[in-house]
């Protein structure tokens, strides 16, 4: 079976890693209007992710093994949709990153019980030329 997150870029708090959204159950459809207000933390930097990007954090673990996928769904700019786990957001590892400006971001990868993950939601600033 595979377990879906489906996030769209928001405006909300959780801007930074320690103060990531946890996902309580899945499916987890959260419809968000845009991320004005999140700010870019040094831990932004990892997994290929701008460090003047604007992010949103989310956390979930998973009960049981199994493949999890995150989606972003409706964006209209350049964003990045990224995973990380680690025991502590001081520690974390990149498990995956894609980005694109087209109108979906998929990431999916294998979720292991009792394993904390992070999922970032990001802008990218436009490359100036």
């Amino acid at each position: 079976m595979i377990y879906q997150v489906t996030l769209v870029h928001s405006q909300a708090s959780n801007n930074e890693c320690s103060s990531a959204s946890s996902i309580a159950s899945l499916p987890f459809p959260e419809t968000v209007l845009n991320n004005d207000g999140a700010t870019s933390a040094f831990l932004d930097s990892t997994c290929d992710i701008s460090t003047d990007s604007q992010s949103l954090w989310y956390s979930y673990t998973p009960g049981t093994n199994d493949i999890i996928q995150a989606n972003v769904v409706g964006q209209s700019f350049v964003a990045k949709l990224a995973t990380f786990s680690g025991p502590s957001c001081s520690d974390l590892t990149c498990i995956d990153v894609t980005f694109s400006s087209s109108f979906e971001l998929v990431l999916e990868w294998a979720g292991f019980a009792g394993t904390t993950y992070y999922i970032v939601v990001s802008d990218e600033p436009p490359v100036e030329s």
